[in-house]
This record gives C-alpha cells, structure tokens and sequence, in this order.
C-alpha cells in the first residue's frame, strides 16, 4: 500500500467524525482567539503590538496555508519518524493536543463534543488504526487541522514563536516554521542552533525571557534574521547529508526554506506585501500597527542573504 493512501472509513465512524468536525469549524476562530492569548501571556507579553485578531487574519489566510500546502495531505511514510500524518500533524501530536485544544478552551459546545466523542470512542488514543482514521478526517479539515498549529506554536516547548509573531510577524513567521518543521526540540543544538545564535546576540540563556529577547533587538533584528536563516540552511544540508535517512527529503527542504515560490523566504516578502499594502482588506490594522509594521518591513527590505558554496 502506498504511504500515500488514505485509511477507509465505515459510513458510521464518517459520520461522527463529520458531526465533530462541524462544531469545531464552527468555532475555529474563537478557539484560536484562547490560545493566542494563552501564549501570548506565557510568554510575558503584556501589550503585543499587533491585534489578536489580525493575527488570526494572517495565520488564517497566510501561515496555514503555506504549511498545509507544504505538508500535503495523508502520509505515511516508512522514513518519517513521526509516523502518520495529515497536514503536517502527526497522530502523536494529534492525541496529545487533542483534549487541550478541544476540552481545556471551556468553549461549552466545542468540550461538549470532544467529551462526548472521548465516551463514545473511549481506546481512540490507544487504537492506532482508529487513531489514524480520526487524524484523517480532523486535521483534513484546513480550519480545524489549523488549531494544531495555532496550539503547537503558542506553546512553552517552542517558546511562544507565536508570541515574537505578535510584534514581528516577519521573523515570527520563520521561527514559527522552523519550529513546525523540527519539532519542539528546534531550539536545541541537536537541531537548529538558535540558542547559540542568540547568546552571541546578548540573550542570557532564560527560556521565559526568549520572546522578549527576540522582539527587543532593535536594529539587530534583521541581522539576526540573517544569520537565522544560514543557521537554518547549514541545519537541514547536516541532517540531510548523503547517506542519511533524510537525503530523500533535502531538496524539498530547502526548496522550503529558499527556492519555491512560497519558501520561507518568499513568505517574508508576501507578509509584509499583505500587512502594508493590505490590498485585499484582509486586515483591520490601526495607524500604530500600520506603523510599527512599516519600521518592520524596512528593515527587512536590507535583508541579503550569501549561502556557504
């Protein structure tokens, strides 16, 4: 069989996922709304410079979608060692999140559901097969798949990146797909060496003090910036290195992380196109967000990039 193919679906378990689903997509945006503002708090920040629901508006219609894009649907594929997944969450991550996103919000028809669903199916998170016939269909759906990213991102192991988007979208975009793409070890020297990045860059060490540190480089920002991204690059051509199980995925990496027309990259460039000149109204942005994003963007238009050979 095909990692590509998907699980098949008895017409009564389609039907209860489908009954699950509607609630939570009903509720997409006020979910979305908790757990940005749990983040944001846990982080530290008391006053972001940009609204939670222009946050919302981006991560909705930019940010989501160049993750599913990039993710693709079913997979699961032998090398992957996070197993099944659909739109870039992993059936882990799936279970793990599932009652935190769902139950723990205190929305009472979306935790009315998900408990309900709990009594009904109560081995869904030991049951692999039903496990990955659930993922299937929830986190298909691009509203509520979405919420796993909101969640992952606003999360403690990856150190708020969602609350660093909150005052600079431009490099809370990409430690916030740095972050998806790695895993809440992202930060570690086993993985992408940010912590050393940031260290020579005056941060002392303080997980909690991580988001603050990052939106308070001032006029480093944008040289810090580029030295994420060759931070980055030299990361997944390490990982990705012949003889490796990852070689099979290195040129969609860094077809990610540079080349394609919506690389990391090149999201920069549509973020801050989208935030100043918000040609298609997408944003309700006040004369301060519009010109604390205006500094932002000026910033990064010095942005230069030379990579290793």
């Amino acid at each position: 069989m095909s990692y590509r193919t998907p699980p098949t679906l008895d017409s009564t378990l389609q039907k209860d996922l489908n009954s699950l689903v509607a609630v939570f997509a009903a509720n997409h945006k006020v979910i979305a709304k908790t757990i940005l503002r749990a983040g944001i708090a846990s982080a530290g920040l008391k006053s972001p410079k940009i609204s939670l629901e222009n946050l919302i508006q981006l991560i909705d219609t930019v940010i989501i979608p160049t993750t599913h894009a990039w993710e693709g649907g079913w997979s699961d594929h032998p090398s992957d060692s996070g197993g099944a997944t659909m739109r870039g969450v992993i059936l882990t991550t799936f279970r793990g999140l599932f009652d935190s996103i769902f139950i723990n919000t205190a929305i009472p028809a979306v935790a009315t559901a998900a408990q309900n669903w709990n009594k009904k199916y109560p081995n869904w998170k030991k049951d692999n097969e039903l496990g990955k016939k659930m993922l299937y269909v929830v986190a298909g759906n691009p509203s509520v798949g979405g919420l796993f990213i909101y969640k992952f991102l606003a999360s403690g192991s990856n150190r708020y990146p969602i609350a660093i988007m909150s005052e600079d979208p431009f490099l809370g975009f990409f430690l916030s797909e740095c972050c998806w793409g790695s895993g809440a070890g992202v930060y570690s020297s086993s993985r992408a060496d940010f912590d050393g990045l940031a260290r020579k860059y005056g941060w002392d060490g303080s997980h909690a003090k991580w988001a603050s540190f990052i939106n308070g480089l001032g006029d480093k920002t944008v040289e810090f910036a580029t030295q994420a991204i060759l931070y980055r690059y030299n990361h997944l051509m390490r990982i990705s290195k012949p003889g490796t199980k990852n070689n099979v995925f290195r040129k969609g990496w860094l077809n990610r992380l540079l080349n394609a027309a919506n690389s990391n990259i090149m999201m920069l460039v549509k973020i801050n196109e989208n935030f100043n000149t918000n040609s298609s109204n997408q944003y309700n942005l006040s004369p301060s967000e519009l010109a604390h994003l205006k500094r932002k963007a000026d910033g990064y238009r010095q942005l230069n990039i030379e990579l290793p050979g």
